[in-house]
């Protein structure tokens, strides 16, 4: 389970769900985020499950 101090040290956070699939989360409180590399690796592995390719 993630604990919201996870959330508040961590250097990249995502959401995902069933009408954003991988969404990055750009604030949390004070501090701003960017998308970082595991991010951007979660989408891209969730579209290429959603299209069909395989992932081995």
């Amino acid at each position: 389970m993630v604990t919201w101090d996870d959330v508040l040290e961590a250097d990249e956070v995502f959401s995902t769900g069933n009408y954003g699939k991988v969404v990055p989360v750009i604030r949390v409180k004070d501090r701003h985020l960017q998308p970082g590399p595991l991010t951007r690796s979660a989408r891209d592995l969730y579209m290429d499950y959603a299209r069909g390719f395989s992932l081995f």
